[in-house]
């Protein structure tokens, strides 16, 4: 019995240490696709509100619109040289699951390509980092486009609740989907 308890707690610090040391990795993670970089974000995160409309804070920033940095966020900025164009937020939750949420600013046909291709090499980053944590988002049902956004990368809606839809990743339909085409100009650093 005693073992059974030793090799669980074990476990558990494995587990902790590995979570520790993937932090640390996001951290310091650079995503480069041709011109854009995804990278820790440096400035305050109420910075970033200027950057969207009223209603799109809204979108992003639930349930009030207002920018805010948890202690379990880490927030990147996406950027073409100091243009910034978007960011994406990390929460890494104790309950081994990783939230992921994203915003663009800017928007055309090329631009929508281009975020498609960097959120793809972002969270094969993501899923590289923390391969036994779920990846999971939200999303108000109003906003359609992210909905579809988050279907496009496999993720699959587990349930929602008044306005909010809550979606989980499904890495085997991810890999199956994106992990084969693996041509792209895509540099990933991390320190």
């Amino acid at each position: 019995m005693l073992e059974t308890i030793r090799s669980f707690l074990n476990f558990l610090n494995n587990d902790a240490s590995n979570d520790i040391q993937a932090i640390s990795k996001l951290n310091n993670l650079k995503v480069y696709q041709n011109d854009f970089l995804v990278s820790k974000r440096k400035q305050p995160i109420n910075q970033i509100k200027k950057f969207f409309s009223e209603e799109d804070n809204k979108n992003q920033f639930i349930p009030d619109g207002i920018p805010f940095q948890g202690e379990f966020d880490h927030f990147f900025d996406l950027k073409k040289g100091d243009e910034f164009y978007g960011f994406y937020r990390i929460c890494v939750l104790p309950s081994k699951s990783v939230e992921i949420h994203c915003g663009f600013t800017h928007f055309n046909s090329l631009l929508a390509r281009r975020y498609l291709q960097i959120t793809e090499h972002f969270l094969k980053s993501i899923i590289e980092l923390f391969p036994k944590n779920k990846i999971n988002s939200e999303c108000l049902k109003s906003n359609k486009k992210a909905n579809n956004y988050l279907l496009y990368f496999c993720f699959e809606l587990k349930h929602y609740d008044h306005e909010i839809n809550y979606y989980l990743l499904n890495c085997l339909r991810f890999k199956k989907k994106f992990l084969k085409n693996n041509n792209t100009l895509l540099k990933t650093k991390t320190f």
